[in-house]
């Protein structure tokens, strides 16, 4: 009776946190609005662990925004095992440490309820990013905003899956 509880348990705790560690089919999709000179159009954004190369130890990363104008902004890439594992674990201490981070605890709604996130501001020379990571989401992404002189983006999570 002892062991049953006791893996009873293992597996719940263990099935209501996020993966630590990146995997196929992981996949964060974001909803929201793009503005480029004026025009302001909706936005999704879907980032997305594609596949993996066993041979080479690379994940490939979809990271594509499509536009209500029918552009897509494609920025997939490829990154090691190595590098990508350790993005999650620093996505996955970022909510613990926000402050000695320079960030602000946030709690932002996503589609599964409310969610505990790190809130970060980076001024750059065209203007500011702002980005909230969580590490309930694939990616850590929950929300993101720039506002620059040429483009301006605004994307909540609407989705994501483990």
């Amino acid at each position: 009776m002892t062991k049953f509880i006791i893996s009873t348990v293992f597996i719940f705790i263990s099935t209501s946190y996020a993966s630590p560690k990146p995997e196929v089919g992981q996949m964060v999709h974001l909803k929201g609005w793009y503005t480029e000179d004026g025009i302001k159009q909706k936005a999704e954004q879907i980032i997305k662990v594609d596949s993996y190369d066993r041979r080479m130890y690379n994940f490939y990363i979809s990271h594509k925004t499509y536009l209500e104008d029918g552009r897509v902004l494609d920025e997939s890439y490829k990154q090691s095992s190595n590098a990508l594992t350790d993005y999650y674990r620093h996505v996955g201490s970022v909510e613990r440490f926000c402050y000695q981070m320079a960030g602000n605890p946030d709690v932002i709604s996503g589609p599964n309820g409310d969610l505990s996130t790190c809130h970060f501001q980076r001024t750059t020379k065209y203007g500011f990013t702002y980005t909230w990571f969580s590490s309930s989401v694939p990616f850590g992404i929950v929300k993101k905003q720039k506002l620059d002189k040429a483009v301006s983006v605004d994307l909540h999570v609407a989705d994501y899956s483990w």
